[in-house]
């Protein structure tokens, strides 16, 4: 049995099936976790939203005071089956950021990228 892809590319955003969740979702979802406040990744139309507790006040003005949790950097959340976790300067730190996201296994985007580097299965 092949494991799912543990994010993936939608017309929506980038979803990860293990969380039921979107990255900096451009179209309204269900649950947005935000990297961070800019206008480009904080849209309106989303049911609730996860971002940092840094982030938060801006999202909240910018947003309209949506339904929002909030965690500190580098703090980790269970989301469903994934793990979350949101380290300081993610725009810089975009591998980082993908490395964050894992299932509950402790699998993370990085093991699956050297597995798919090196051909193993």
């Amino acid at each position: 049995m092949s494991k799912s892809a543990l994010l993936r590319f939608t017309g929506r955003g980038i979803y990860c099936p293990a969380g039921e969740f979107y990255i900096d979702p451009w179209r309204p979802v269900e649950r947005a976790l935000l990297t961070h406040g800019h206008a480009d990744h904080a849209r309106p139309g989303h049911s609730r939203y996860l971002s940092t507790d840094i982030a938060a006040p801006v999202i909240s003005h910018r947003l309209n005071n949506p339904v929002l949790e909030t965690v500190r950097y580098g703090e980790i959340r269970q989301i469903k089956d994934a793990l979350v976790s949101l380290p300081r300067g993610l725009r810089e730190q975009v591998p980082e950021v993908l490395a964050a996201v894992s299932r509950g296994t402790g699998e993370s985007i990085e093991s699956e990228n050297e597995r798919r580097r090196t051909g193993a299965a």
